[in-house]
């Protein structure tokens, strides 16, 4: 299944924190909520442009069906054109296993577009959202 995760389209990725195989996204929706998404398992991030200021077009979860290879390959970068064939043959391997963990739900992939700023892939097995409680004035 991919999903869109419509409450998020115009809001803001305000933080990431990395962990041991883990990691934080904090992201603000346009109603002014936080909300915290935690990766977990194998936690695999990779994001180009964060800035002051991160707008999301999307954020899409992809699990339980065939991922585009390209995204994974974004994440787990080739080896050198001039390595050995055994390592791109162990690349292709090791690309197929992280393919089919997302194809049958083991795993799932995060991909944030951004309207302006962060552009994001993770690759993760667990992901729990948790909106945060609002500050009293």
């Amino acid at each position: 299944m991919t999903a869109r995760i419509p409450h998020f389209h115009d809001g803001h990725l305000v933080g990431i924190q990395p962990g041991d195989d883990s990691a934080l996204l904090t992201i603000e929706d346009v109603e002014g909520l936080r909300h915290q998404l935690h990766l977990s398992g194998a936690a695999t991030l990779q994001m180009d442009d964060f800035r002051e200021g991160n707008i999301i077009s999307d954020l899409f979860v992809t699990s339980g069906v065939s991922p585009d290879t390209k995204v994974l390959e974004r994440l787990f970068v080739s080896p050198h054109p001039d390595a050995a064939a055994h390592y791109h043959d162990k690349h292709r391997a090791f690309i197929e296993n992280k393919r089919a963990a997302v194809a049958n739900g083991e795993a799932s992939l995060i991909v944030i577009t951004p309207s302006y700023g962060a552009d994001l892939v993770a690759y993760c097995s667990n992901i729990i959202l948790q909106t945060l409680p609002t500050k009293k004035t």
